[in-house]
Formats: C-alpha cells, structure tokens, sequence
C-alpha cells in the first residue's frame, strides 16, 4: 500500500492517513461534502466514513488535493456566523488594500492551508491576496466545560476556534466568519473574559491589515425581498417585522405550517400600506427552488438589522457561498 501525501510518500494516501486527516471533522460535514459531489457518503462510524474517503481516492474518483480542499471548505464554512460588512467610503479601497499589505510587511501564500491551532492567543494561519479578493484565516485555542458523564464533575476541554475574513476587492462587500467564542479565552476587558472583546478584535485586526473601516450590511430590504418572493424559495420557521409604528411583531408557527400562510400575517401586510420592515428569520432554503445549486434543503438564520447570518455545524462551502451570495444581491 502507498504511503501518504501527509508523510512525504506518493500521490496516494493510505487509510490511517485518511483517518488523521477526516479526524476533526464531523461525519455529517463530510458526508454532505462527498455527497454533493455524487461519490459514496453512506457510513455509520469514523472509520467507515474514512474507507468512503479513501475508496474514492483510490479509485480515482477524488484526488487528494481536491479532499483537502473540500475540507478546508468545511473548516472555513461550519458553525460560523457571518457578519456582512462593507468598506466605508472609500472608493480606491482595493488599491489601498495592497499598500496596507506591503506596508505591514504581511507573509502572503499562494493557496489556502488547513489550521493547526495550538496557541491561545490568535494566530495568523495564512492571508492571500489577489485581484479578486483578500482572504486570511486566524486560529486560536480557547475552552469550553462539559460535564464528565461518569463523574458529574465539569472538565475543561481545549477546542480550537477559526475565524476567518473574505473581502471581495470589487464590490468592497466583506465577510467575517465567526465561531461561537468558548466559555474561557484570551479576549478581556478590564481583565475579564467578554465575548464582545472576541468579536472586537477580530474587526479591528481586518480593519488594520487591510487600512479600511468597515460598516454593518443592512439586509433587512433582501430579507423582505426573500420571505415575500413568490414561488418561495426561503420558508421561514418565525418571522418579524416592524410596523409603522416601529413596534416589532414576531409571526411564527408551533407546527410546520409556514408562518406567512398564518391568517394574521395576511391580513397586516393587506392593511399595512406602507412598506414593512423585515427584522429577522430563521430560513430553510428550498433546494430545488434553487434549481438545485443547493443539494438539500439548508436551514440558516437572518439577522437583517445586525447584517448576520448564522449557518448551523454541517454547512460545506458551496453552501455559504450561494446563501450569502444571495443574501447580498
């Protein structure tokens, strides 16, 4: 049997180096990703899901670069929520980019690496930047405290937490792609752990590196526009808007029904003459109303205001792409 690409050998990976590679990611991420791309995903373990991985590669069917690939893009896509940003006047803003970069004396690569996380204060994993965008990833250790199922008492577990930024150079619209911050980690104020200090830091470290400030993505008006477009591609689970009165009213439905069939819903948006504002949703996107760009149907959450969006643990990075490339229209 080949030795693995991860140990210096051939093209060809063996099976152990399959399963360290498939090691921190979860079995559902990876099977959606294979199943995406119409290879076999069916599995019940980690070690089955590996001999998937490696009968593909084997065969010819999956090359290894494009399995790191494909986990990079789960590891750049999973659990995040992306905060939408956009460059703040500032017309020459892609040009600016490039100077910031040379001046900073930032370390470029050529293509896009999978973390290694191991210090607790974050780390530079790569940047990248060319005509098209400006790309980086940071990594950090931080902690969460589970419960240990034998002794009911709580253990500290060291978890690693990715953040990474894509700004796109001609439209200067930016994502900040965030974890959820763990119960202890690095960012304080006035020396004490605040989760807002975590998300701080990493806006202020993209407005440095890049030398451009940065405001909120209003995607209330794209909200209204997805939950009313007709054949609905989006169904919501709850719904809220904000009437002329600027009181919030939250539609929602304890069954599957949708909430904007729900006799209430009507008859405010006939009364309501003038346009509504559309606060916030939680979304199952339709795949095929998709014309199956999307495999599946995918659940996220829109925060129109706060310019977010939520995706849940499983989400590839095909699907982050279509959704916010949506979403941003």
């Amino acid at each position: 049997m080949s030795t693995s690409p991860i140990d210096g050998g051939s093209d060809t990976p063996n099976l152990p180096a399959i399963q360290k590679l498939l090691g921190p990611f979860k079995i559902s991420a990876i099977q959606f990703w294979l199943r995406a791309r119409k290879l076999p995903y069916s599995a019940v373990g980690r070690d089955e899901i590996a001999k998937r991985v490696f009968e593909s590669v084997d065969k010819k069917k999956l090359t290894y670069s494009d399995l790191v690939d494909g986990l990079i893009g789960i590891e750049e896509s999973k659990s995040k929520t992306v905060h939408l940003v956009r460059v703040a006047d500032d017309k020459h803003f892609a040009s600016k980019v490039d100077k910031q970069l040379a001046d900073l004396k930032t370390p470029l690569a050529a293509s896009r690496t999978l973390a290694t996380v191991q210090s607790t204060t974050p780390k530079l994993i790569y940047a990248i930047n060319n005509a098209k965008q400006f790309r980086m990833k940071w990594g950090e250790t931080q902690t969460s405290v589970k419960l240990d199922k034998k002794t009911f008492e709580p253990v500290k577990v060291s978890m690693p937490v990715i953040f990474v930024f894509v700004l796109d150079k001609s439209t200067g619209v930016g994502q900040l792609r965030y974890e959820a911050p763990q119960m202890i980690h690095s960012h304080k104020v006035d020396g004490e752990i605040r989760q807002q200090a975590y998300f701080d830091f990493y806006k202020e470290k993209c407005e440095n590196m890049t030398g451009l400030a940065f405001e909120p993505l209003d995607l209330r008006e794209r909200l209204k526009e997805l939950l009313l477009k007709q054949p609905p591609v989006v169904v919501p689970v709850t719904m809220s808007t904000i009437g002329e009165d600027e009181q919030t009213v939250v539609y929602g439905s304890r069954t599957p029904a949708d909430p904007r069939t729900l006799k209430d819903f009507k008859s405010a948006m006939t009364k309501d003459a003038q346009p509504r504002t559309f606060e916030k949703a939680p979304l199952r996107w339709q795949h095929q109303m998709t014309n199956y760009k999307l495999y599946r149907n995918l659940w996220c959450s829109i925060d129109g205001a706060a310019g977010t969006v939520f995706f849940d643990a499983d989400c590839t990075e095909d699907e982050v792409d279509y959704v916010i490339s949506e979403t941003i229209q």
